[in-house]
Order: structure tokens, then C-alpha cells, then sequence
């Protein structure tokens, strides 16, 4: 097994999207609504620039992802950490 962890460009935006609604659908079901299902690809590439996202690849398989904003030296936020199933 190979794991790789990249950091996310505007191109992975197609990526996460795939990656974050099949992470969320479940939410969405049962919510009615949620921030990280159905967001549009040009939502993505902008989100991705504001809030800097990471792929975590398994056998060059897109498994997870997880957004990180470092606050400063010592504070980091974390907007969305999602793992899937790819197979």
C-alpha cells in the first residue's frame, strides 16, 4: 500500500468534489443540507486558494481530504477532514 498526502491546486478541485460529496451524501440525506455536499467545481478552485486543502492518495487512489488554515506558530484550523471508500 502506497500513501501519499498533496497539497490540492485549482486542477484537484474535480477531485475534492468527488471526494467530499461522497463523504457527505450521507449528511445531506439526513440534514437536508450540508456545507461540504454539492459544491459546484468553480466553488471548489476558489475554495481551494482561500483555504488550503490536502489529498490523501492510497495506491494513487483519491481517499480523503482535509483543509487546514494555520492561524499562527501554534493555531491551526481545520474547515473539513473527510476519508471514503474509493473502491
Amino acid at each position: 500500500m502506497d500513501l501519499q498526502i498533496k497539497k490540492a491546486a485549482a486542477q484537484d478541485a474535480k477531485v475534492l468534489v468527488g471526494i467530499y460529496n461522497k463523504a457527505f451524501y450521507e449528511d445531506f440525506v439526513k440534514y437536508g443540507e450540508c456545507p461540504g455536499y454539492g459544491r459546484s467545481v468553480g466553488d471548489m478552485a476558489k475554495s481551494i486558494d482561500e483555504l488550503p486543502k490536502f489529498i490523501a492518495y492510497v495506491d494513487s487512489n483519491p481517499v480523503g481530504a482535509i483543509s487546514v488554515l494555520k492561524k499562527d506558530d501554534s493555531l491551526y484550523y481545520i474547515g473539513a477532514l473527510c476519508v471514503i471508500n474509493p473502491w
